[in-house]
């Protein structure tokens, strides 16, 4: 996986090496297997950009999920997930989507009306962060509506601006929680697939919780001591991945991803 890669290979190199290593990395790991079945050859996309364009801060991660719906089981997945960042040193802003409702995309609207200030805040946040968590429930097996349109707002060019700039080089890891007994697996492929399609290297591993209806605690906690891991670890290893690729020790594992 890719921390366990460039520790294992860069011990001793050089950070241009190191970026180096992580672009053959994206081009082979990424392309030929994180994709499998819809392989995406996103080869043009340069890691080295990402750690040229990283201040030596930690590393900025923005969380959040695909529901606003009250105690939502994916909201509260997120926050563990964002807690295993912190841990890992990362800079985590946990976000609600209900505090920036949007209208359905619509380009007739964005030509009448422009850009909805909502969507461009959370433009700016995208912008001003390097990975993702993102927590999506499964809907009819596929994507929230409310994410899809989220994603939909935030990728719109704004002059000046490159093309996807809110999602280029970005990194992200996902997670889902559902009553049924898959968790909501059906859809994180079509999560993956969209993040991938615009930009933003999604990390192999992911975590579906499902019965989540009864698998979290009083306290928001998962009851699976082996589940509340996992899902600490999804966060840990985006804040691994992300210092890493801005040349900042970690205090990384084997087998991180």
């Amino acid at each position: 996986m890719l921390a366990g890669f460039l520790r294992a290979e860069n011990a001793n190199q050089t950070k241009p090496e190191v970026c180096k290593l992580a672009n053959r990395w994206h081009a082979t790991y990424t392309d030929g297997i994180m994709f499998r079945g819809n392989i995406s050859l996103r080869r043009s996309t340069n890691l080295c950009e990402f750690q040229k364009s990283s201040s030596m801060t930690a590393p900025r991660i923005l969380a959040f999920a695909g529901s606003v719906r009250i105690n939502s089981f994916n909201g509260t997945l997120v926050r563990i997930a964002a807690a295993g960042a912190r841990r890992a040193g990362a800079d985590v802003t946990v976000l609600d989507l209900n505090d920036f409702p949007l209208p359905i995309f619509d380009e007739d609207f964005e030509r009448e009306q422009g850009t909805p200030a909502n969507a461009q805040k959370l433009k700016e946040l995208f912008l001003q962060h390097d990975g993702l968590l993102v927590s999506s429930p499964e809907y009819n097996s596929s994507i929230s509506p409310l994410l899809k349109n989220t994603i939909d707002w935030v990728s719109r060019p704004i002059p000046g601006q490159p093309r996807l700039a809110a999602y280029r080089n970005k990194f992200a890891a996902l997670m889902s929680a559902s009553p049924g007994a898959l968790g909501g697996l059906r859809g994180l492929v079509h999560v993956r697939a969209i993040l991938g399609n615009i930009g933003v290297t999604v990390l192999a591993n992911q975590v579906a919780i499902g019965h989540a209806d009864s698998a979290f605690d009083s306290s928001g906690q998962l009851r699976d001591e082996s589940q509340q891991v996992q899902i600490l670890d999804l966060g840990r290893s985006l804040a691994e991945v992300l210092a890493k690729l801005q040349g900042q020790p970690s205090p990384v594992t084997p087998g991180s991803l």
